[in-house]
């Protein structure tokens, strides 16, 4: 009787970990199994093979194609180097060696670890299955093992991703280091730009689009790189959207701090990835050169706070988000209609008037009326310069702007803090990986590396939280000192005005509270709390 047999061989990086030759080679493999199944006198009919695949991965092309064949009963036996080679994961040794292959009577054969189902008993099974375990674990071990290295790698501050973030490029000296991209980062500035202007997300996407700049995912297509899966990649892939602006204003990393651990796989066995809350990222500051300045990224997160919508014509009116009723303390929400330009309305001018959120709901909820945007500009301006005639007094200036010898101490302390308390989570981090592979090479215990384990990690997470707190501090004293430094040129700046706009809304408004007419005066309530 002629036996049909087949081959399968596999490698991947997790055996490259394990081995020091090539003798898990695909070619040594193959060569192996050809001669085995030419010495039992079988037909050897073909050789599925998966290159760089994990032995838990159960979407394999071959191995699946394998399985497939199987079921259509095209071979009698399969012949593998080793058990670990069909697979790592003792759910599939089960499943098909030890089940689905013995119902549909296929001969399943493990040359280097003795296992052949046709002469197998409860000791070759329990073999079988204890071989399933160790892979098992051993997968396991490395995932945990190469977790850990990856995490040390980020509290480091090296950047570990396949590729860099739009607007940077990887060091050639150096792959862990990010430097500036001349070509991208431009764009990247011209996003910040015009969102501070007021132009909406979906506005500046369109804008991009209208110009035919590439976005992120065209741009690495076009720089030669890698895309991922193309078979999910349409004409809409390569357009810029809104939220993809979104998560570029909210992006740290432009700002130098290295930002990673923002997602994770469920389990190694799973390719699903899953969001990592945002107090578990890995924030390392000052890693890199920064493309947005602080005081352009504390803008922008300061609008990204109001979540104000854009007009009709994409733009954000330069009063939104900062208004609120007097009365009751709601916001104030623009209304905008077209002009009347000869009994036709407009498609190109608008007349703005802002009102009571809560009286839009409900006309009596609130006593409040609304307002015209020309009026409050013109009052906003006025008021802007009575404020200089009294308060940009060139020795108020120098007084304000003074910052005590004592404030510049207490900086240098934490920073030496902040340095100290990163070298000691290092530290603790390198003693975890020495110490798993002590524990590997059998030099200690299971137990001594639990209890030498958990105290480490205590004393990192004592650090870690310690450094949360200098972090804090650091930034609370770096902020002030950067707002008083630059507070000559905010006064500078706008000491001569005559028209406003978004920008300087934002840079010297708080908020402005909007009330009903003075019944003695006659004149409208408007009180304005600016950021100084």
């Amino acid at each position: 009787m002629t036996v049909r047999a087949v081959g399968y061989s596999r490698l991947s990086k997790e055996d490259l970990n394990k081995i020091y030759d090539d003798s898990e080679s695909i070619k040594n493999q193959n060569n192996l199994i050809s001669e085995y199944v030419d010495k039992q006198g079988w037909i050897l009919q073909e050789i599925y093979s998966d290159d760089d695949f994990k032995g838990s991965d159960r979407n394999r092309p071959d191995f699946n194609r394998m399985l497939s064949d199987a079921y259509q009963n095209k071979f009698d036996v399969i012949v593998c180097k080793n058990q670990s080679r069909f697979a790592r994961d003792i759910e599939l040794i089960e499943k098909y060696i030890h089940g689905k292959f013995i119902e549909g009577n296929i001969r399943f054969v493990a040359i280097q670890d003795n296992i052949d189902t046709a002469n197998m008993n409860s000791a070759s099974k329990k073999i079988s299955q204890l071989h399933g375990l160790t892979d098992t674990w051993y997968l396991e071990d490395l995932s945990g093992n190469i977790s850990n290295v990856f995490d040390t790698k980020r509290k480091k501050g090296e950047y570990i991703a396949s590729w860099a973030l739009y607007g940077y490029l990887k060091n050639p000296e150096n792959k862990n280091e990010l430097i500036i991209d001349p070509v991208a980062s431009e764009i990247v500035k011209l996003i910040f730009k015009w969102y501070i202007e007021g132009r909406g997300l979906q506005k500046i996407a369109n804008l991009l689009n209208q110009r035919n700049i590439p976005n992120p995912l065209k741009y690495k297509k076009d720089m030669g790189m890698k895309i991922g899966a193309k078979s999910r990649i349409t004409s809409k892939s390569y357009l810029w959207r809104g939220d993809t602006i979104g998560r570029m204003l909210e992006n740290q990393m432009y700002m130098g701090h290295m930002v990673q651990g923002r997602l994770k796989k469920v389990s190694y066995k799973s390719k699903k990835i899953v969001s990592v809350p945002k107090d578990h990222w890995i924030i390392v500051k000052n890693t890199h050169p920064a493309i947005i300045d602080r005081e352009t990224w504390d803008t922008v997160q300061n609008i990204r706070k109001t979540k104000v919508k854009p007009r009709r014509d994409g733009i954000v009116n330069m009063f939104n988000g900062k208004l609120r009723c007097l009365e009751c303390s709601e916001l104030m929400y623009a209304i905008t209609y077209p002009k009347q330009l000869h009994g036709i309305k407009s498609k190109t001018e608008f007349n703005t008037i802002f009102r009571c959120s809560k009286k839009m709901i409900q006309s009596n909820a609130c006593v409040s009326t609304g307002i015209s945007m020309n009026l409050l500009e013109l009052h906003v301006l006025s008021e802007l310069k009575k404020f200089s005639e009294i308060y940009f007094d060139e020795k108020s200036i120098e007084t304000q702007l003074t910052i005590t010898d004592g404030r510049f101490e207490n900086l240098t302390r934490l920073q030496s803090d902040k340095e100290r308390l990163n070298k000691q989570i290092s530290e603790g981090n390198h003693a975890i990986a020495t110490l798993y592979m002590d524990k590997v090479r059998g030099l200690i215990s299971e137990k001594q590396f639990s209890q030498i384990n958990t105290q480490i990690l205590m004393e990192i997470k004592s650090s870690e939280e310690a450094l949360k707190q200098v972090e804090k501090e650091l930034e609370g004293i770096s902020f002030n000192m950067f707002q008083k430094i630059n507070l000559s040129e905010i006064i500078e700046r706008y000491r001569e005005i005559n028209k406003l706009n978004r920008n300087i809304i934002l840079d010297l408004i708080d908020v402005i509270y909007i009330g009903r007419k003075d019944e003695k005066t006659g004149k409208r309530i408007i009180k304005i709390l600016w950021n100084f």
